[in-house]
């Protein structure tokens, strides 16, 4: 800009001095003074304008516009997604089932069961009974209940058969005996033959080479008995000490003991109204004494006489083998579904049918 106002400045004085007079203009005359007539008169004007109009505008417009625009947008999204989701869902669902259960089938209690079964009478002899017989069923893998069963007064365990292979048909063992002296009037005797038996059983089960070996659920253990041997077991029932879970009594004799106070586990009192020798009223005093958060069931049967039982006929099995297997299968075998034969829409049928002279129950 500095440098454009001095060239400026310059050409103006050049401007100007060119048109100052350079002498006396056209005064120069000479002192000689023509006198010619001729005047000479020139009119040539010689005007000589040197205007130097250079006018050097240098505008030395340097745009450099650098625009280094390094956009460097590095991302490095590294996104480690590493769900590891480790459900270890270990549902041990060991459905180990000793017997049978609620979902099973319910047989019919009354008719021979589904189940084939033997019976020995090797390796089971004991100080604790005269003889016996095992019954067990074959085609049963897994650990089943068991139960000890007797005859009374007189009677010897074959006469029970009947009842001892029709329980063994519907899955449990059965070790029926018959006491040291089966003509005492002492309790004591089928007392020891129960226990003895019981254990007779726990030790097959843990005897290799025995039939039942490690067949039996020992925490599923019961008894059965007739007239002595029922008052024997509801003794054993009631003193607490024992390894049974319940207990089935068939025209139970208890001679004059009042009996029945202290039984805590499950137990059927089942006689006959035509029974003499254990009247119907006696066993229901025992059944009333026993406490009613106990599961207990009282039937007397129309027509049922005390001898019935060692010598049944073919009339009184089905309705007997109907309530001991129904009543053995829902306390040792957990299974509810035989509840109607005792309690239920099977039971009402048979109390219309006059299968029974009276009935009471209580827990069930």
């Amino acid at each position: 800009m500095f440098q454009s106002r001095n060239a400026t400045f310059l050409l103006l004085a050049l401007a100007l001095w060119l048109h100052l007079p350079t002498g006396c203009g056209d005064a120069d005359r000479s002192d000689d003074e023509d006198t010619d007539s001729d005047a000479d008169t020139s009119g040539d004007t010689d005007t000589d304008s040197d205007t130097d109009g250079n006018s050097d505008t240098d505008t030395d417009t340097d745009s450099d516009t650098d625009t280094d625009t390094d956009t460097d947008t590095d991302t490095d999204t590294d996104i480690d997604t590493d769900t590891d989701i480790d459900i270890d869902t270990d549902i041990d669902t060991d459905t180990d089932s000793d017997t049978d259960t609620d979902t099973d089938p319910v047989d019919d209690p009354s008719v021979e069961g589904p189940h084939e079964y033997d019976s020995t009478t090797s390796d089971i002899a004991s100080d604790a009974y005269k003889d016996g017989e095992l019954f067990y069923p074959v085609d049963i893998d897994v650990p089943m209940p068991a139960v000890s069963l007797s005859a009374g007064f007189t009677n010897t365990h074959p006469q029970m058969a009947w009842m001892s292979r029709h329980l063994a048909s519907h899955g449990f063992v059965v070790l029926a005996v018959t006491p040291n002296n089966n003509f005492s009037l002492n309790h004591d005797q089928w007392i020891d033959a129960h226990n003895g038996a019981i254990q007779k059983i726990k030790d097959e089960n843990a005897r290799p080479g025995s039939p039942i070996y490690e067949k039996v659920d020992e925490e599923r253990l019961g008894m059965v008995g007739y007239s002595y041997g029922g008052g024997a077991i509801t003794m054993i029932a009631e003193d607490n000490v024992h390894d049974v879970i319940a207990v089935a009594t068939l025209c139970s004799y208890f001679a004059d003991q009042e009996i029945g106070t202290d039984v805590e586990i499950p137990i059927l009192y089942a006689t006959g109204n035509k029974d003499l020798t254990a009247p119907s009223a006696k066993i229901k005093e025992t059944y009333d004494r026993t406490p009613e958060s106990t599961p207990k069931l009282f039937i007397s049967y129309e027509g049922l006489g005390h001898q019935a039982i060692p010598y049944p006929g073919e009339a009184w099995p089905p309705k007997l083998n109907t309530h001991v297997v129904s009543f053995l299968k829902i306390y040792l075998a957990d299974h509810e579904g035989y509840m109607t034969y005792i309690d239920g829409e099977a039971f009402l049928s048979q109390t219309q049918s006059g299968w029974f002279f009276e009935t009471h129950s209580a827990s069930l």
